[in-house]
């Protein structure tokens, strides 16, 4: 995973944002959900170049991801813990 790091203005600063950048990541593996079906099985046949994006913010000591508005990163943020400390880029 990828971050980039924006500039904090004093509005942010005083309503707790300590970090906030964006993200990327690149999968090696996927499935699909269907609102019919739920989701599929994982494969590890993932579209080359598939990539996952969003924005990613650190406000009162929480870490909060917030995925572009594609379904798919909808669903990839709320079924995923991460732990930031294996993150590059992001500060502790």
């Amino acid at each position: 995973m990828h971050t980039k790091s924006q500039e904090l203005n004093d509005a942010d600063k005083l309503n707790g944002l300590e970090w906030y950048g964006v993200f990327e990541t690149y999968v090696k593996v996927a499935r699909v959900y269907s609102p019919q079906h739920g989701w599929g099985a994982w494969s590890d046949r993932a579209p080359e170049g598939f990539k996952l994006w969003g924005r990613v913010q650190k406000s009162k000591g929480v870490w909060t991801f917030k995925p572009t508005d594609r379904g798919l990163m909808q669903q990839w943020n709320q079924s995923r813990k991460l732990d930031c400390a294996k993150l590059n880029g992001l500060p502790k």
